[in-house]
């Protein structure tokens, strides 16, 4: 049962919150303007640059967000906490994306009236002005008394495409040390689809020799990615599109490293323990599986269940995953992504993200076995070798 704590206590725990708010925030904000010259606003899209893959801003922002919300839970009501995080917004959000909203509101500087942009898309506007003033709170829109002006609605649009963009810039080739590697180096992305995380290797990284593997009419829309992003890479042939089923076949083999991304979370516990045993069949002594875990958007992460597990694998770096106290373990409302992702994949796919205990309980199961951890914040790499 939790401890009592007395009113000092109570208001102990509240003060430190606030300390805590103030020195996350503090952090964030010289992390901003040391890196992007100056703090975003909320009026601008964020022109995220080497920030979207700065571990010290993502530990900032994750304590500052755990704290924030803490603060927030203790000192409401009750009957507001309870009806302040629904998850009616992810449904509002929907709305607007599938209807393009951001895109029209881009046309109109000065701004549509509610009827107006409800006559475009076809929906009911007294229906439409309830889903865009939820979403105009959580500042993705701004509210005129009639109107949504695009001072901000046109910026949304921009935040959404930096943000899909922000997925490639936390990627694996900015966390794990790619550039040390020796040259021809071989790395084969299974299941890579057009090869978003291969480009920036092949662009930074020309010693390394690549592998995309994936169904052959994503190949050919690969070939022509690289042909326009990176021609180079074709003319060297530092790249090759080798088609795979990995759910019935094994990737090229003898690689140095394999890469998986966005593969173990779309499938239940039988299916990828098949799609690792037909990698592991192929990989040699020294091979490594590298599962790479954005935790931004659609990609998989490691469920950290206690900071026990991480020092009984043997992984190290239990102090970046510890939140200092009065926050929970696990930041609390800091690091909930991950679990809001676990009930996506298990609405859509059957599936669940998985500890890292699961994952390397999967790998033990396909003859992997366990090498690090790489704690990377809002990015993990779960690294596995052939037992």
């Amino acid at each position: 049962m939790p401890v009592e704590l007395d009113p000092a206590q109570r208001r102990d725990e509240v003060h430190a919150l606030l300390k805590l708010i103030a020195s996350s925030a503090n952090d964030a904000v010289a992390i901003w303007e040391r890196n992007a010259g100056s703090v975003p606003s909320l009026d601008e899209a964020k022109v995220d640059g080497r920030c979207a893959s700065n571990t010290d801003l993502l530990r900032a922002v994750r304590l500052l967000e755990g704290a924030s919300y803490q603060l927030c839970s203790t000192l409401s009501p009750t009957f507001l906490t309870l009806h302040t995080s629904t998850p009616v917004e992810a449904a509002c959000l929907r709305v607007a994306v599938e209807a393009k909203i951001p895109g029209i509101l881009a046309d109109h500087p000065n701004g549509l009236h509610v009827t107006e942009i409800a006559k475009r898309i076809g929906l009911p506007s007294a229906k439409l002005s309830r889903i865009l003033r939820i979403l105009s709170v959580k500042h993705c829109f701004r509210e005129g008394r009639f109107h949504l002006t695009t001072s901000h609605a046109t910026n949304s649009l921009q935040r959404f495409g930096r943000a899909m963009t922000a997925l490639r810039l936390g990627a694996v080739h900015e966390l794990y040390p790619i550039g040390s590697l020796p040259a021809n180096t071989t790395w084969c992305d299974v299941g890579g689809g057009m090869g978003g995380m291969l480009l920036p290797i092949a662009q930074t990284h020309p010693h390394i020799q690549l592998t995309l593997q994936d169904q052959p009419h994503v190949l050919e829309e690969a070939k022509d990615h690289f042909e326009q992003h990176c021609p180079t890479a074709l003319r060297e042939n530092r790249i090759s599109f080798v088609p795979v089923d990995f759910l019935k076949g094994s990737p090229v083999p003898d690689q140095d490293f394999y890469y998986m991304r966005m593969i173990v979370h779309d499938w239940p516990d039988p299916a990828c323990v098949q799609i690792l045993t037909n990698i592991r069949k192929v990989m040699k002594p020294s091979s490594r599986l590298l599962i790479p875990h954005s935790t931004r958007n659609v990609e998989e992460y490691v469920l950290i269940d206690s900071v026990a597990e991480i020092t009984d694998t043997g992984a190290g770096l239990p102090g970046a995953i510890d939140a200092p106290k009065p926050l929970p373990r696990n930041y609390g409302a800091g690091g909930i992504r991950p679990f809001i992702m676990d009930l996506n994949m298990m609405v859509l796919n059957n599936s669940r993200e998985r500890s890292l205990g699961d994952i390397i309980s999967l790998g033990n199961r396909a003859g992997l076995e366990f090498v690090k951890f790489w704690d990377c914040v809002e990015m993990s790499i779960v690294e596995l070798k052939a037992t």
